[in-house]
């Protein structure tokens, strides 16, 4: 299913909340980037989908391990995506999955 989805799956979804399975429980974390990674200019093949990258924000601190996470969201079910916590800034915690 993951493999299915593109940057247009995730578009509509910025700004909206998903559930992420944590070992001690479940969190909300909200989708506030969804960004294309191809180079301008750069063609892809046809069988290819567009590289883009999702960055999420969690209140407190983020799991500290980059690892496979359960994600769950109304629009898209329940998906597995690897995810990376992100160096915090004054706004919070971030969560980066990058797909390619």
């Amino acid at each position: 299913m993951l493999e299915n989805m593109t940057l247009d799956t995730f578009v509509p979804l910025q700004g909206t909340d998903f559930e992420l399975d944590e070992v001690d429980g479940t969190v909300v974390v909200s989708l506030v980037e969804v960004k294309a990674l191809r180079a301008e200019g750069e063609t892809l093949p046809p069988d290819r989908r567009e590289p883009f990258s999702l960055l999420f924000r969690i209140e407190g601190e983020p799991p500290q391990e980059q690892r496979i996470y359960k994600l769950r969201h109304p629009q898209v079910g329940t998906v597995e995506v690897f995810l990376v916590p992100m160096q915090p800034d004054k706004s919070g915690s971030y969560l980066e999955a990058v797909f390619t």
